[in-house]
């Protein structure tokens, strides 16, 4: 009976160590692609700089399925590379209202963003991510909706420029000329024309 105590013990050893040896090259092969999908999101965010916002489309609708398919494959947590995930719904919903269409669809990615993000609060993507979602909103006509998404994040963030200038179209289209008039002002503070 010992014999075969000791046997199922070693066989339960040897079973726990090749499970761990296997999370862990998991674990390493899943590093590796967060590395290059960390690049693929820095030369998306250069071809959309350089103008090249159809293929920077591309290539981010790419790095959402990509990102979306790490965190699946590596763990079961929701927040499982929330920056990165955040990082490619915001680089394919730039891409898209730069491409003059799918506000809705663009509006969707904002939001997603803002989800994978809202933990990193602090980081710069967040802001983006919530401009992003209030010009959405104004490219669909919802101006009302715009402004109150402007002056929450101006409130949290009242030196983000591009936010006065956004503002100040949604206050003109609701007819608001001076509340767009004292945007634009601080708009110009902070460098737009």
């Amino acid at each position: 009976m010992a014999p075969l105590m000791l046997g199922l013990a070693l066989l339960a050893a040897v079973t726990l160590m090749l499970q761990r040896r296997e999370r862990e090259q998991r674990l390493h092969a899943a590093s590796g692609v967060e590395v290059t999908l960390n690049q693929e999101a820095q030369e998306v965010r250069e071809l959309f700089e350089a103008g090249d916002v159809r293929e920077a489309w591309l290539r981010a609708d790419q790095l959402v399925r990509d990102a979306e398919a790490l965190a699946a494959a590596t763990v079961s947590r929701e927040w499982a590379y929330a920056d990165l995930r955040g990082r490619a719904h915001l680089l394919r919903a730039e891409a898209a209202l730069e491409l003059g269409g799918g506000a809705v669809r663009a509006e969707m990615d904002f939001m997603a963003a803002l989800h994978f993000l809202r933990d990193t609060e602090n980081s710069v993507f967040a802001p983006r991510a919530r401009l992003g979602a209030a010009r959405a909103r104004l490219l669909q006509g919802d101006a009302k909706t715009a402004e109150a998404k402007l002056t929450d994040l101006l409130a949290k963030n009242p030196n983000y420029g591009a936010a006065y200038v956004w503002r100040a179209w949604a206050r003109r289209a609701l007819e608001d000329a001076r509340g767009a008039g004292q945007d634009e002002e601080m708009a110009r503070k902070f460098g737009f024309p």
